[in-house]
């Protein structure tokens, strides 16, 4: 069984170890291990480290992966409360990004697009927020904003829906409401502002795109919390909360994302289609996180998969590499660790400037892939390592769930063969 079900289980991981958890470069310790040290017990644990420089706040890199046991993100949560700043990861939705003077005319289009289908998304959450107070659809933006900002929704969602309110071309979005307030219009008019048009020119409007499914509305998890329920672990967006004043997303959206992998020949297919659920891919793993609950014992056999294959990251994104949307890995790391990391020390650097007194520094809340790049850009900034610990993030008692020790290194091992056999280059034919 295990044979059968681990390539499928591998790629249901990928939207967990993909952005999360890449390992380790080169002349550094590992930010993410498994100890097995404990007779009956396997402990996932994820490195924090703390850097000083003189004269400038200490940084203190915290490694993260999304799924976890709940005391885990409540630890976090708790060491997080000390820090004067948190600069945490969170990628945007599409539509939230920030428009770019290098964007074409057809870019605007996508994007306004994108800011279309978000627009609606914050309406209609604002409309289940409200539920039986619901009343109709407000009048304007503006009374769309206040009902949010009175329904108490959250600083991000409020973000995501600035973002919307205006077009690819910065232009504001034209939103009408009934009168009865049943339903609604919502239009951009297009590069040229004019009613009309054809081409980038012309009007575009969310009626005719297709509804909002029940995954944009929230209304059904996602793959990462069908993740964590399947295997008894709690996943990192339901539990931890970036709502303080001293909370800064440092993070790209989707939309940004998506062209620096078009830019650099890339292709997030995979990815994306897995984290929304519109893969096949993402089907096949509903079908194997069904197997998995009905299987007797097969929550606590799956936790012990996902925490090997986290401990082999490189290799499962190797075997990645060799799939349909994955056809040019390099780039798409690229992207998704590299990029991103710009992003945080483009944020992280005006903030050293500040003149403030520093009680703890600055946390960088981010996927443990990320931490030995950000490393070695602190080490390029004068930063030194300084103190490193370890946080537990999953831990599996084998006797307690009715598994063999002998058997689960058994599993470990085999695990580690499939991905290696999965990711190894297929041999050339012979003629």
């Amino acid at each position: 069984m295990l044979k059968h079900l681990l390539p499928a289980a591998v790629f249901a991981s990928l939207a967990l170890v993909a952005p999360a958890c890449a390992q380790e470069a080169v002349e550094q310790e590992p930010w993410l291990r498994v100890d097995d040290t404990r007779p009956g017990i396997l402990d996932l644990d994820v490195a924090e480290r703390r850097y000083t420089k003189a004269g400038a706040p200490d940084i203190t890199l915290i490694g993260a992966i999304h799924i976890g046991d709940p005391r885990y993100y409540k630890h976090l949560m708790k060491t997080l409360e000390a820090f004067d700043l948190i600069l945490y990861e969170g990628v945007g939705p599409a539509g939230a990004g920030e428009l770019s003077e290098d964007l074409t005319d057809e870019q605007r289009v996508t994007r306004t697009e994108s800011r279309l289908r978000l627009f609606a998304m914050m309406l209609e959450s604002t409309k289940r927020a409200a539920g039986d107070d619901w009343t109709g659809y407000p009048m304007s933006v503006e009374d769309v904003r206040a009902k949010m900002v009175e329904l108490d929704m959250g600083a991000r969602p409020i973000e995501f829906f600035d973002a919307a309110s205006s077009d690819g071309w910065g232009n504001a979005l034209i939103y009408q409401a009934t009168e009865d307030g049943e339903d609604f219009r919502l239009v951009s008019l297009g590069a040229d502002g004019e009613e009309g048009g054809r081409g980038v020119n012309r009007d575009l409007s969310f009626a005719l795109q297709p509804a909002l499914s029940e995954a944009e509305l929230g209304g059904e998890p996602g793959l990462q919390q069908k993740m964590a329920q399947t295997f008894g672990l709690a996943f990192q967006g339901e539990i931890m909360s970036h709502e303080g004043d001293n909370h800064i997303n440092s993070d790209l959206s989707v939309d940004e994302v998506r062209d620096l992998l078009e830019a650099k020949g890339g292709d997030g297919s995979m990815i994306f289609g897995m984290l929304d659920g519109s893969s096949g891919m993402a089907q096949m793993a509903d079908v194997v996180f069904q197997l998995i609950e009905w299987i007797p014992g097969g929550s606590a056999m799956g936790k012990l998969m996902i925490m090997e294959m986290l401990a082999n990251a490189d290799d499962a994104l190797a075997m990645a590499g060799q799939q349909p949307g994955m056809e040019n890995p390099e780039a798409l790391m690229e992207v998704i660790i590299v990029d991103r990391n710009k992003k945080v020390i483009e944020d992280l650097e005006p903030l050293l400037l500040l003149k403030r007194m520093w009680n703890q520094g600055i946390a960088v809340l981010y996927g443990a892939g990320h931490m030995p790049d950000l490393h070695d850009r602190l080490v390029d900034m004068g930063y030194e390592l300084s103190e490193s610990d370890w946080n537990l993030a999953i831990r599996l008692n084998l006797r307690r769930e009715g598994i063999n020790p002998a058997t689960a290194d058994l599993i470990r091992e085999q695990i580690r063969a499939q991905i290696q056999s999965l990711s190894a280059e297929p041999a050339d034919e012979e003629i």
